[in-house]
């Protein structure tokens, strides 16, 4: 069983995700928080607790671990989108709200990489969200419409 179908670690999550919420946490213990919901691949989670935290705490918008744990989160959002597309038991309408809402979730996704690339303070930080980007560059392509003629 995968650690995402875990009904114990779904607990966990849900706990970190209530706790985050409800507490006023620090930077780096929302920065803790934001990784290990990540880790446990609750991505909805990190997307609304990262998009709460920066209505929140503006300041924080330009923090770049959140940005780029959301735009991670963001993009297996997107996965399971594609792979929703691709799938050939679904629905024709379903396909294309799939398709759609891929293209919107790396388009979300690209826009918080750069903005994380635009604030990182080391190299080794830039190279990493660029790996991102090259990854997300994939999957834009394979989640691009099909050109019509």
């Amino acid at each position: 069983s995968t650690i995402k179908d875990n009904p114990k670690v779904s607990e966990f999550a849900s706990l970190i995700s209530k706790y985050a919420i409800g507490a006023s946490l620090e930077e780096k213990e929302i920065e803790r928080a934001v990784i290990a919901l990540n880790k446990l691949r609750k991505s909805e989670e990190v997307i609304d607790y990262v998009k709460r935290i920066f209505i929140e705490k503006p300041s924080l918008s330009s923090n770049t671990k959140l940005l780029e744990n959301k735009a991670r989160a963001t993009m297996d959002m997107a996965k399971i989108c594609i792979d929703t597309g691709k799938n050939y038991q679904t629905s024709r309408p379903m396909k294309a709200k799939a398709w759609e809402r891929a293209r919107v979730y790396l388009d979300d996704a690209e826009r918080d990489l750069i903005n994380a690339l635009n604030n990182a303070d080391s190299e080794v930080e830039k190279d990493f969200i660029r790996r991102d980007l090259v990854f997300l560059e994939r999957m834009k392509k394979i989640a691009q419409r099909p050109k019509r003629y």
